[in-house]
């Protein structure tokens, strides 16, 4: 799954970056640093992923050990840094030390010199969001509908989230079940009925994004979703519908709703290409730190 998205969104990057364009500082002008940098409060030792942009001439460059990868904790001055995964055939893969720690309300900056390989500086900061409080108004019970060509469970999620956030009010949110074998199944979204402006339903990854701030005055989401079985022969291990809350930064909302514009454009020579947000300075990718909160309810 990982590196499917790796590799979507170096093609997708590919087919935005027309729309502008950045000098590079370096021996290799041809290809650019690509970070993909997620990390939720109280995760030990998080792993980030390092590489290049890539063409037909050129594959994907890797750092190594001689390269900086470092991060800085509000105002400390000494950093917590990053090294190669070793236990991983993913050259990509790089994983800090136990040291660092996420914490929400804290500062952190990302810097990273691979100089060594031709690449310029680069750095992006993210302080993590205090979490919403996620308060389900209603859940319905599930609808079986049998068509010609499918069988599917529809329900209807009523819900609010609670800013205690006063700068960041974005969140990404998944619904799903949990099946016997303890895997996850989760819901696909079919159609938001009220705050529409509000949520971006994602083309690449599940769940959705909400901005809070633009939600309806009534503060209510409601929306329909589904899972492409009959409910009663899903084989669940329990009768509750679980949700993952994650209250994230800006640019994580915008990075992932550019994501998700230039898949469903799919790629068509008619779309205008959308530009895919990065807050790195001469690169691309994201550098997010976020909360996480679950929660559920049972299904009646």
């Amino acid at each position: 799954m990982k590196k499917a998205f790796i590799f979507t969104f170096l093609t997708i990057l590919v087919a935005s970056s027309c729309t502008k364009t950045v000098e590079f500082v370096g021996e290799d002008s041809a290809q650019r640093l690509v970070v993909l940098a997620e990390i939720e409060v109280g995760q030990n030792q998080p792993k980030i992923s390092l590489q290049s942009t890539f063409s037909n001439a050129d594959g994907p460059v890797y750092l190594s050990r001689r390269s900086i990868v470092d991060v800085y904790v509000n105002d400390e001055l000494e950093p917590k840094s990053f090294r190669p995964d070793e236990l991983t055939d993913d050259k990509s893969d790089w994983i800090s030390g136990a040291e660092l720690k996420i914490e929400e309300g804290s500062e952190y900056r990302l810097l990273i010199d691979g100089s060594e390989k031709g690449f310029s500086v680069i750095e992006a900061s993210s302080r993590v969001p205090v979490s919403g409080v996620l308060e389900v108004q209603d859940l319905s019970s599930p609808n079986i509908i049998n068509t010609q060509n499918e069988t599917k469970s529809q329900f209807k999620l009523e819900f609010t989230i609670t800013d205690n956030d006063e700068i960041s009010k974005y969140y990404h949110i998944s619904p799903y079940l949990i099946l016997n074998d303890g895997s996850k199944l989760f819901l696909d979204i079919e159609e938001i009925l009220y705050s529409k402006n509000a949520i971006i339903d994602l083309s690449h990854r599940h769940g959705i994004l909400i901005d809070n701030s633009l939600v309806d005055e009534t503060n209510d989401v409601s929306l329909y979703m589904s899972v492409p079985h009959d409910f009663e022969n899903l084989g669940l291990s329990s009768m509750f519908m679980h949700f993952e809350l994650k209250t994230v930064p800006k640019d994580y909302f915008l990075y992932h709703r550019s994501i998700s514009q230039n898949v469903d454009a799919g790629a068509s020579p008619f779309n205008l290409p959308t530009v895919t947000h990065t807050n790195f300075t001469s690169g691309y990718g994201l550098f997010a730190t976020y909360a996480i909160t679950l929660d559920s309810i049972a299904i009646n």
